[in-house]
């Protein structure tokens, strides 16, 4: 059974839609190519996605970001996984004390909503959190989390072969 007959352009085969996708979400809906390996394009907007992931951390009250801390197998996720850290125990930890100490912190946890939100427009770019992504303050509170040795001779490899070919 063949993809339905398109009617009026509502209804597209695969291919076509995929065509018209921006790069970072064909990145999410392409399968890896023939020899199981993605593209380096491919790579960077799955890496793109995963970092705004770790960031909704704070919209979405659970931490996300763990899932990426603990993986530890790509530097540019890692980075924003350790900068959605800080967020998330910023943001959780002004909620609490605006809860039991005085209702004025809460202001200070709204101010504090602006510093993922700021990540995540970075992450969309492709750079790094930056000072007001908290990615500095990241790295330096999570600095036991580093990539794994397998992942790090992976990378090294990759980079050796775009070098020579």
């Amino acid at each position: 059974m063949g993809p339905p007959p398109e009617t009026d352009g509502w209804i597209e085969t695969y291919e076509s839609r995929e065509e018209g996708l921006s790069p970072t979400i064909r990145g999410l809906v392409r399968r890896p190519g023939e020899d199981g390996r993605l593209s380096k394009e491919e790579r960077a907007a799955r890496a793109r996605s995963m970092a705004i992931l770790c960031h909704m951390s704070v919209l979405f009250g659970f931490p996300i970001f763990l899932f990426s801390l603990f993986q530890r197998d790509d530097p540019f996720v890692l980075h924003h996984a350790k900068a959605a850290g800080v967020a998330f125990v910023l943001f959780y930890g002004l909620l609490v004390l605006g809860i039991v100490v005085h209702p004025v912190l809460f202001l200070a946890m709204l101010a504090t909503y602006l510093f993922p939100l700021v990540a995540i427009w970075r992450a969309s770019q492709g750079a790094r959190a930056g000072w007001f992504g908290l990615g500095p303050i990241g790295e330096a509170t999570f600095f036991p989390f580093q990539l794994t040795h397998e992942s790090r001779e992976r990378l090294l490899l990759e980079n050796k072969g775009q070098q020579e070919g």
